[in-house]
């Protein structure tokens, strides 16, 4: 019997977790990249941090021997309600999806991945993390073209070929105007002087917020000698939020200093305020002077209170109180918009 070694491996690092972890995510495939698994002999794998392409040792001559460019794409969903809220991404919108690939097609992605993490793992991405340059625009065969480009003349080019070069009336799907090929195509919108790169989607990936592209062979400057074994990797960096906590007291008392310690590390917080709570219960408010990223497991260090009430009418305070905090959780964080960008936030109630 042929043994299976590994063509390639994709790995999901987390800062939120301080690991890699795949639990967060479900992984789709693009009918065309099952076809060629089965073409090629090749098998999918999911693992406890990504996934993996197998290829079958006495079947690799037909890698090896590959005279055009082979893709295979897959879909990334999340089914963790909780992850844009603790990941530090944009949120997802009707008409971008995150993109990463082994060929760097995306302008703005041009520069050679760096290896990162255990194994000499490759990026998938440019910056040390997920970030905005990471977007493209997308659709699917049934999307509406005027609808998602906001143009009127337009030029469509893939390939060396030109699809469409003229108005839209507004009822043409891009089904229509490429003969459903999935992949990358040039949109130039006459009206702006400008181009986008677009990619036509499988529904199989309308629940997807993210696509991984790997590419060898043909026109690919990678071959299979180049991508067996390779080792990929995906960053996604912890959202930062800003901690506030409300110290309520039934007895209605107000606490005048308030220093929050990570161990025996000081935080920067506000001065405390009295406010008063919707319930009428009085309480001490103080908000962190800057965000700190979400963990799972914040530093592994404890995050601890001290509390000065000063009585009226007294001329020393009480001894300090000494309380542990609760660290905000993930799935109780709050956004607002401020200006041109969403705010994160959280808030405590600590009962003393």
């Amino acid at each position: 019997m042929s043994a299976y070694k590994t063509l390639f491996e994709v790995r999901f690092f987390h800062k939120y977790y301080d690991g890699y972890k795949s639990n967060d995510f479900e992984i789709s495939l693009m009918p065309a990249t099952r076809e060629l698994l089965s073409g090629y002999s090749l098998l999918y794998r999911s693992t406890g941090d990504g996934f993996l392409v197998l290829y079958k040792e006495d079947r690799k001559y037909l890698l090896e021997t590959v005279r055009e460019k082979l893709t295979l794409t897959f879909g990334i969903k999340s089914i963790n309600p909780h992850f844009e809220t603790f990941t530090n991404i944009l949120p997802i919108n009707k008409k971008e999806r995150y993109f990463f690939d082994n060929q760097c097609l995306i302008p703005g992605n041009g520069a050679e991945p760096e290896p990162d993490g255990e194994g000499n793992h490759v990026r998938l991405h440019t910056g040390s993390f997920v970030d905005e340059t990471n977007l493209f625009q997308y659709g699917y065969p049934h999307s509406n073209v005027k609808e998602l480009v906001a143009a009127d003349e337009i030029v469509v080019e893939g390939d060396g070929q030109v699809f469409f070069d003229g108005l839209l009336t507004g009822s043409e799907h891009f089904a229509s105007l490429v003969h459903e090929s999935f992949g990358w195509y040039d949109i130039a919108i006459k009206r702006l002087g400008k181009k986008i790169k677009f990619n036509l989607l499988s529904g199989a990936f309308e629940r997807s917020f993210a696509v991984i592209e790997i590419s060898f062979g043909g026109s690919s400057s990678i071959g299979f000698d180049q991508l067996r074994g390779a080792k990929y990797q995906i960053n996604f960096d912890n959202r930062p939020v800003l901690w506030t906590y409300y110290f309520v007291s039934d007895v209605g008392k107000y606490f005048e200093q308030v220093e929050v310690y990570s161990g025996k590390e000081l935080l920067s917080f506000s001065s405390p305020a009295n406010v008063k709570l919707a319930n009428g219960q009085a309480a001490t408010k103080i908000t962190s002077l800057a965000s700190f990223p979400l963990q799972e497991r914040f530093s592994g260090k404890q995050v601890h209170a001290e509390l000065l009430e000063k009585l009226a009418g007294a001329e020393n305070s009480d001894p300090k109180l000494k309380i542990n905090l609760a660290t905000p959780n993930a799935t109780r964080i709050k956004g607002k918009r401020e200006g041109d960008k969403e705010v994160y936030f959280s808030e405590i109630y600590v009962y003393v």
